[in-house]
């Protein structure tokens, strides 16, 4: 059987192929990207151009890559390693078509404070008469013809560590490390001079979540009303769970005075009293888990006329308090190690904490009610340990704190004032001057 296909059929395709050989693509990879200088030595950014189907007419074509007037980098801040230039598009379908940007180091004549634009224009050209001609760009159908590198400032090396901000986050066991969970700090460090030096601070961070379990609490789960004299007392077993939780804003001043333990190299070490105030935002939720009645008794009813029946112990309850701690650690240390590849600082001290707790009850609807905001005044030792250790290529800096409280209650039975806080955090650090325009308010976290 003879298959026979209509004239205007073949035409149709003829047609098509000639379009599609009347046209060609070639373009970078992507259309902008973002690159980082460096301080100590030269960086290289290797370039892709993608070439598609080139048309018989347009093999013979010459590629050439210029650099845009809207550029905005000096021309001595780079340099561009191109083989392409000068190249047909017949050889570069043959080829992997990469070029290089070279950005030479910060010049320290000149420093780069803010991201320059490094524009790059791809063409192609024909020759007519011995003359090249750029082609028109409607016979390319790539759409990349061009590429927009933003070159940023290098990172700043910390090559002192005296004047700092830290923006960062805080690690919780429990919930995880969450971007809401903002730390941030100051800190200023002023080594001896003379006699003495001090270092003084300001910061926000998050402890950990403690939580503390114990099984078999027993408690009134209600009260009931039986008749005009008498209430049945529901007793109930349960495992209690208690979980504390802190926000914590602080400040700090700590005069140096410097320990002749190392004479020589980096280690230096200094007697450090410290003084301290915390504002502690603290959450403290109470629950009863898989509690069961194991008995009831009956007595009679000592409650003032108008009390409310009955009375239910929720199984579940959530305090928010105002911690006020104020720390006079006399007997401290601070141990200082700092080169030009690395900080750490430790310290620890021991002394008397005032602290200001609240006083709250449970009223009759579950709920935590304050009395008047009245406080009460608690004194107890103290130790806290803090510890900082920073990067200065990239400022990374990590961070932890542990506190906690000595003494028992006077009242019997005597109960341990032991109260331990826990925190650590991550954070970059920054020269006080380059950290304002990204300091977020405390509202918002």
């Amino acid at each position: 059987m003879k298959v026979v296909i209509p004239v205007f059929i073949v035409a149709f395709l003829c047609l098509n192929v000639s379009k599609a050989q009347d046209k060609y693509s070639i373009g970078f990879d992507k259309v902008k990207d973002t690159v980082l200088r460096s301080n100590t030595g030269a960086s290289f950014i290797s370039l892709q151009i993608k070439v598609g189907n080139i048309g018989e007419a347009f093999k013979d074509y010459i590629v050439n890559v210029a650099v845009e007037r809207a550029s905005t980098i000096r021309q001595d801040d780079f340099e561009v390693i191109d083989p392409i230039s000068g190249t047909s598009l017949n050889a570069m379908m043959k080829n992997k078509n990469v070029f290089t940007i070279k950005l030479n180091p910060s010049d320290p004549n000149y420093i780069q404070v803010e991201p320059l634009k490094l524009i790059l224009k791809l063409s192609v050209r024909k020759k007519k008469d011995d003359k090249e001609d750029v082609d028109s760009e409607d016979n390319n159908e790539s759409g990349a013809t061009s590429i927009e590198l933003i070159v940023l400032p290098p990172n700043k090396l910390l090559t002192d560590y005296r004047f700092l901000g830290y923006l960062g986050t805080n690690f919780d066991l429990v919930d995880g490390v969450k971007a809401q969970n903002l730390f941030f700090a100051t800190n200023i460090f002023i080594a001896e001079t003379k006699k003495m030096g001090i270092s003084l601070g300001v910061y926000g961070n998050r402890t950990m979540t403690s939580t503390d379990s114990a099984r078999d609490i027993t408690f009134t789960s209600r009260i009931v009303t039986i008749d005009t004299g008498r209430a049945a007392y529901y007793k109930d077993s349960a495992m209690k769970v208690v979980s504390k939780v802190s926000d914590n804003i602080g400040a700090y001043i700590t005069p140096l005075f410097r320990l002749n333990f190392f004479k020589e190299g980096d280690l230096k070490l200094y007697y450090a009293p410290q003084f301290e105030f915390i504002w502690r935002r603290t959450v403290r939720e109470t629950s009863y888990l898989n509690n069961h009645n194991y008995d009831i008794d009956t007595i009679t009813k000592r409650f003032p006329p108008g009390t409310a029946f009955s009375l239910v112990t929720p199984l579940r309850n959530k305090v928010k308090l105002n911690i006020y701690d104020a720390y006079l650690g006399l007997a401290g240390l601070l141990l200082r190690y700092e080169t030009e590849d690395i900080s750490i600082r430790v310290s620890s001290s021991v002394g008397i904490n005032i602290n200001y707790t609240p006083i709250s009850f449970l009223s009759a609807n579950g709920e935590i009610e304050m009395v008047n905001q009245v406080y009460k005044k608690d004194t107890r030792g103290f130790f806290f340990t803090r510890m900082w250790i920073t990067e200065p290529k990239t400022g990374l800096t990590m961070g932890a704190e542990v506190s906690n409280y000595f003494g028992y209650t006077k009242s019997e039975p005597k109960v341990s004032k032991a109260q331990p806080y826990y925190n650590v955090t991550l954070s970059k650090a920054f020269f006080l001057k380059d950290l304002a325009p990204v300091v977020k308010p405390l509202s918002g976290r």
